[in-house]
């Protein structure tokens, strides 16, 4: 432990505060791995990245056969998360995110989980995020990997976005059913900047689904992957540029 209390604080004596805006840090609960970005939030909405820290407890190990979170792997998922809380108080950050993916979702034990992060870092997910902005959104879009079935060992009856041809609206996952509407309307916007758009089903799910209860409009948009959580996952570059001019279009778009 006091290695990166070492680095922390030099870290943060050589890092300047934001002269406006806001220091923030999100932490990312995956099902094998657990990474935390802090960044600086100016007022126009522009984005420097401070710092990045990556841990790899596999927090999902054993989950498909037991249907349970392991003890060990919630140890390891805990100490992670207690360690990038910290980084981030002692960068400064003014705000903590954290978020959990389907390992966490699907476990039948999840609620000791959030219960030991929350007692020991006093982090709120994206539940408690929902209840207290919900009344003041009207849209949430999720970004994140679309793990596709583009690969020669596995069927295209399922989950089938090839990859190079374009980001991808997951219409259908395990967490939310993406409003008809809503992808047409995004369809619209693709369309009018010539950006390539696929639509699939998948599974897994994203926590901006937390925001559906509350009468959110939620999409989950995302780039075409092979070999999700596994040290050699695939992407194509022109996949991701896709996605990065979607989520532009979106934000700036009148509609």
């Amino acid at each position: 432990m006091t290695a990166p209390r070492v680095r922390v604080l030099d870290l943060a004596a050589k890092i300047p505060r934001p002269a406006e805006g806001v220091r923030i840090a999100a932490i990312d609960i995956g099902s094998n791995s657990i990474r935390q970005i802090v960044a600086d939030v100016s007022a126009a909405g522009s984005i420097r990245i401070i710092d990045e820290m990556k841990a790899a407890p596999r927090l999902g190990a054993g989950l498909s056969r037991t249907g349970r979170l392991s003890a060990g792997s919630m140890r390891h998922a805990l100490e992670a998360v207690q360690r990038m809380t910290t980084l981030a108080r002692q960068l400064g950050a003014v705000r903590i995110h954290v978020v959990a993916t389907s390992a966490v979702r699907e476990a039948e034990n999840r609620r000791d989980f959030l219960d030991l992060v929350r007692e020991e870092t006093g982090l709120e997910g994206a539940m408690a995020l929902a209840k207290q902005y919900a009344a003041k959104v009207k849209r949430v879009y999720s970004i994140d990997t679309f793990v596709s079935s583009d690969s020669p060992a596995e069927t295209t009856r399922f989950a089938h976005a090839p990859l190079g041809n374009g980001a991808v609206i997951r219409g259908l996952d395990n967490s939310a059913v993406a409003p008809p509407a809503e992808m047409d309307r995004i369809r619209d916007i693709a369309r009018l900047q010539g950006i390539p758009l696929q639509v699939g089903a998948t599974n897994g799910g994203t926590d901006g689904s937390d925001f559906v209860r509350y009468g959110v409009l939620h999409v989950s948009l995302s780039w075409p992957g092979r070999y999700s959580h596994s040290p050699v996952e695939v992407l194509d570059l022109r996949d991701l540029q896709a996605l990065e001019r979607l989520i532009y279009a979106i934000a700036v778009s009148q509609n």
